[in-house]
């Protein structure tokens, strides 16, 4: 599993987290706010999604497939579905997506 050292930025987790300023995941980090319970779910099935990526991929390959397009997700990026979308209505497809990935990279 990968280690919170190896998480994407800040400026990635507000996006995912469909908020517009890193100020939010600090304040979300150190406890002062909590995150709304949808940003929860998105935030935990991107770290699934990661965590199933990491068995094989080392921390950039996740990134760039976490921010690349993605045929399974109809060519758009796993992050953007994941901010754009409810997690319970993606999490199936984001799911798949990395399982796909990690198929053809086990190769």
């Amino acid at each position: 599993m990968i280690g919170l050292g190896e998480m994407p930025s800040a400026k990635f987790v507000a996006y995912i987290g469909s908020d517009t300023e890193t100020r939010a995941v600090r304040q979300w980090a150190d406890g002062e706010r909590k995150p709304p319970e949808q940003v929860v779910r998105r935030l935990r099935l991107a770290y699934q999604a990661a965590g199933l990526l990491a068995e094989r991929d080392n921390p950039p390959v996740i990134q760039v497939w976490l921010q690349g397009m993605n045929l399974p997700l109809e060519v758009h990026t796993p992050a953007r579905v994941l901010r754009d979308n409810p997690p319970d209505d993606v999490g199936t497809k984001i799911m798949a997506a990395a399982q796909a990935f990690t198929a053809t990279s086990a190769g």
